[in-house]
């Protein structure tokens, strides 16, 4: 599955191929009740297919919750509440960034995305957005925020070593330019280059 991501870090519009980012959608409806953080449809059988950690979108407000448990058929705890009669929704299957099998996407959805913005997972991504002047002490941080960024990727396994490195741009004012090599479990080495804006 195709998606794009579109960043504020300078990078422009990408696109990526994960099916573990853009999670399937097992059901979908209307809401036909506004209880306090429950979503209620009559018409649904959430027994035999949701379970608690999946994510919702309210399609008609563009806000996300996570279930937190399944009351009955047609009624499910939420975290949020989000929902009023009649409102749509989506309901999609639990991320697991860990299960991708292009290291490279993750690498760049681990630095690109704002850490705190994900709802799937709000300790994933990086704290580049953080960087708002060039100086010495900002090109280190954008270093250490990347490995902060990657760590996961270590502790899962999916790589052996990750270098990081930051440098200035010398022709472009307020960039920053990183490069990141992956040796991965298998050997394979993967290099991600690209650069963020500080202003």
């Amino acid at each position: 599955m195709d998606f794009k991501i579109v960043t504020n870090l300078g990078i422009g519009e990408m696109t990526f191929t994960d099916p573990n980012v853009v999670a399937e959608i097992i059901e979908s409806g209307n809401s036909t009740d506004d209880a306090e953080k429950k979503l209620i449809d009559s018409s649904q059988n959430f027994l035999a297919k949701v379970e608690a950690g999946m994510s919702i979108k309210n399609i008609t407000d563009t806000t996300y919750t996570l279930v937190t448990a399944v009351d009955s058929d047609t009624q499910l705890s939420v975290r949020d509440d989000i929902f009023t009669i009649g409102e749509a929704y989506q309901i999609r299957k639990k991320t697991d960034f860990a299960k991708a099998n292009n290291i490279l996407n993750n690498i760049f959805l681990s630095i690109m995305i704002e850490r705190g913005s994900f709802f799937f997972n709000t300790d994933f991504g990086s704290r580049l957005h953080l960087l708002k002047k060039m100086t010495d002490r900002n090109v280190a941080l954008a270093k250490s925020y990347i490995d902060e960024a990657l760590q996961w990727i270590l502790d899962t396994g999916k790589a052996k070593t990750i270098e990081t490195r930051t440098e200035r741009d010398l022709n472009v004012t307020n960039r920053i330019n990183f490069q990141v090599v992956a040796t991965q479990a298998n050997d394979a080495i993967t290099t991600f280059e690209s650069f963020i804006e500080v202003i």
